[in-house]
C-alpha cells in the first residue's frame, strides 16, 4: 500500500515537472517570437523614414545646385531649370521689365513677346543681380528645409545718393506642395533711423519640385 502511494506521488511529481518544463518552453518560444513581430514593424517604419530622408536630401541637394549655378553664372546648367520660351504671361512681362529697367521704349516694344533662351543669356546679370546672389548665398539651406522658412540677416549700406539701402532674402520651402520661393527685398531709407522706406522692390523666383526632386521654374515676380 505504501509502495503504491509512493509510486503515485512520483508519477504526480513527474507530471508536474513535465508541465513546468512545457510552460517554460511556451514562455521562451513566445518571448523569442514577439520581438520578431516588433522588429518587422520597426523595419517597415524605418524603411519609409529612410526613403523620406533620402528624398529630402535629394531636394536639398537640388537647391544647392541651383544656387551654385546662379553664383557661378553657369548659364547652360541653369537653363535646365527653365522652359523656354517663358509661357506664363505675367512672368514674361516681369522678366522684360526687370531686364529693361533702363530702356522703357524697348520694354514697351518687347513686353508682349516671349522671353527666350537667348534673352535669358543676354540679360542674365540683371535677372540675377549681385544683390540677389549675395543674399541667396546667405540662406542656410539645412534650416530652410527643416523649418520651411529662412530669412537672412539684412545687408545695410550707404548709397551714392546718401540714402540707406537694406537688402535681405526670404526663402520658403513648402514640404506639402514641394514648392520653393526665393524673394529678395530691397528697401531704401532717408537715414538709419527712418522706418518708412523711400523706395522698395521685391524680386521673386518660384520653383516647383517634381516627384524626383527636380526643380523647375514656375513664376517670376518683380514689384517696385
Amino acid at each position: 500500500m505504501v509502495k503504491q502511494i509512493l509510486k503515485k506521488q512520483d508519477s504526480m511529481k513527474t507530471n508536474l515537472n513535465l508541465l513546468v518544463i512545457l510552460i517554460i518552453i511556451i514562455i521562451v518560444a513566445c518571448s523569442q517570437n514577439t520581438p520578431k513581430i516588433i522588429n518587422l514593424k520597426q523595419q517597415k517604419t524605418d524603411s519609409i523614414s529612410n526613403k523620406g530622408n533620402e528624398k529630402g536630401e535629394k531636394c536639398l541637394a537640388e537647391f544647392k545646385n541651383l544656387r551654385n549655378y546662379i553664383y557661378q553664372k553657369k548659364k547652360d546648367s541653369l537653363k535646365n531649370y527653365f522652359i523656354f520660351p517663358v509661357k506664363d504671361n505675367y512672368s514674361n512681362d516681369n522678366l522684360w521689365y526687370l531686364s529693361l529697367l533702363d530702356n522703357e521704349i524697348l520694354y514697351d516694344k518687347l513686353k508682349t513677346t516671349a522671353f527666350t533662351q537667348k534673352d535669358f543669356d543676354k540679360y542674365f546679370d540683371k535677372l540675377f543681380s549681385p544683390k540677389y546672389v549675395k543674399c541667396l548665398l546667405k540662406v542656410k539651406s539645412e534650416i530652410l528645409f527643416e523649418k520651411g522658412h529662412y530669412e537672412t540677416s539684412s545687408l545695410i549700406r550707404k548709397t551714392e545718393d546718401n540714402t540707406i539701402e537694406r537688402i535681405w532674402m526670404n526663402a520658403i520651402y513648402d514640404k506639402k506642395t514641394k514648392s520653393l520661393r526665393l524673394m529678395l527685398n530691397d528697401y531704401e531709407y532717408e537715414n538709419y533711423q527712418d522706418k518708412d522706406a523711400l523706395f522698395e522692390s521685391n524680386i521673386e523666383y518660384d520653383f516647383q519640385y517634381d516627384e524626383n526632386c527636380n526643380l523647375k521654374f514656375v513664376k517670376f515676380i518683380f514689384a517696385g
